[in-house]
């Protein structure tokens, strides 16, 4: 018998905000992730969209404003004080006297910068340590997965396969309970984990994290890739939140420190920025654990969160209007040169009024004056 006795989940200190009592002090998986665990294999190549679906809907969202528009300068390099140049998302720029965007460093207004940190699936520690990496597990075999983590009870899950009638079938236990039970195939798959009220849930190869109404806060994945008369061949990868968040954070926190001291000699934010406004747009924000967002918030000058539910209503509606090839156009070179694709951007974003304000949880546009001033608001 195997036993897989996995690490506690590390549980970040408390981070006390008066103004979000209800953002929790600890990642989960995101809305995001669940939708696109739907596509299976698939939604890896979905998820590596999910970035660029930001960056086309905060374009939208920036050409509601015939100001901001006007002044907006796609993936512009800005140089820093340390020399160094970075590329970011979007620019704006005060306009020359043909009402072209000028982009030398001293006419720039403010730039935006978009970031998805995404769930991270890796082999699990455990699992690859009692079996070789894509090895036969013989039938009769009891895989025990074991969730012991600080914030809920133990729960663990016992996974046996078995031949019956030239069939791979897959008895399922939670807690000595009975929870599952199916005949498999090759390339099919099992989720379990917890919520983050620490119930677990198991399920089939029918079946997705869709289908758990809860947020999600533990999870694994059993993919079975091959089976023969001797045993089956599969793998258990967790399901990792945003590992690469403090990373995220960092080269975002550098860019606006480094531009800030370049046009101002300081690296401290300056109260009512209005000469040159920093701004990051997030997604997945659930992936982020309060370090890198106070890394971010102790860095940039407005901190905004695009919802995981827009995201998904953007990749669905694109689905719904291009077919199975709506991937390729999601771009922000497909939004300027598209005018469906165009169309269907600015009838997603409304009124512009899609960025949540991590600082009071307002939802609000990013605009400018006439005079070339950058508003969040």
């Amino acid at each position: 018998m195997a036993s897989l006795f996995d690490e506690d989940i590390p549980v970040e200190p408390e981070v006390v905000d008066d103004l979000h009592q209800d953002q929790p002090d600890y990642v989960h998986l995101s809305d995001v992730f669940k939708y696109i665990s739907h596509y299976r294999r698939a939604g890896h190549q979905i998820g590596r969209k999910v970035g660029d679906m930001l960056e086309v809907l905060t374009l939208a969202a920036l050409y509601m404003d015939e100001h901001a528009k006007a002044r907006l300068v796609l993936e512009p390099k800005l140089v820093g004080f340390s020399g160094a140049g970075h590329k970011v998302e979007f620019g704006l720029f005060h306009l020359d006297d043909d009402g072209e965007p000028e982009t030398e460093m001293s006419k720039l207004a403010g730039f935006v910068e978009c970031k998805k940190v995404g769930v991270e699936q890796t082999i699990d520690g455990a699992f690859k340590r009692s079996f070789k990496k894509a090895s036969r597990i013989s039938y009769g075999t009891t895989i025990d997965v074991k969730f012991a983590p600080k914030w809920a009870k133990t729960v663990a899950f016992k996974i046996k396969f078995d031949q019956v009638d030239g069939q791979t079938r897959v008895r399922a236990r939670s807690n000595g309970t009975a929870c599952h039970e199916a005949f498999v195939g090759d390339g099919e798959r099992i989720i379990l984990g917890l919520t983050v009220e620490g119930e677990p849930f198991f399920l089939g190869n029918d079946q997705s994290l869709r289908d758990i109404p809860q947020s999600i806060r533990a999870c694994r994945i059993l993919e079975i890739t091959d089976h023969t008369d001797e045993g089956v061949f599969c793998l258990l990868n967790t399901c990792l939140a945003g590992p690469q968040t403090p990373e995220k954070a960092k080269q975002a926190s550098f860019v606006a420190l480094d531009v800030r001291k370049g046009m101002f000699g300081q690296f401290d934010k300056r109260p009512n920025e209005a000469e040159c406004v920093s701004v990051l747009v997030m997604t997945e924000f659930s992936h982020w654990e309060p370090k890198s967002v106070n890394m971010v918030k102790a860095s940039i000058d407005y901190n905004l969160v695009v919802d995981d539910s827009l995201i998904i209503t953007a990749m669905e509606a694109f689905e719904n209007e291009i077919g199975d090839e709506f991937l390729n156009y999601i771009s922000k070179e497909t939004f300027l040169n598209d005018e469906d694709v165009q169309a269907l951007a600015t009838e997603l974003v409304g009124d512009g009024r899609i960025f949540r304000d991590i600082e009071d949880g307002a939802y609000k546009r990013i605009t400018m004056t006439d005079e070339g001033l950058l508003i969040i608001a």
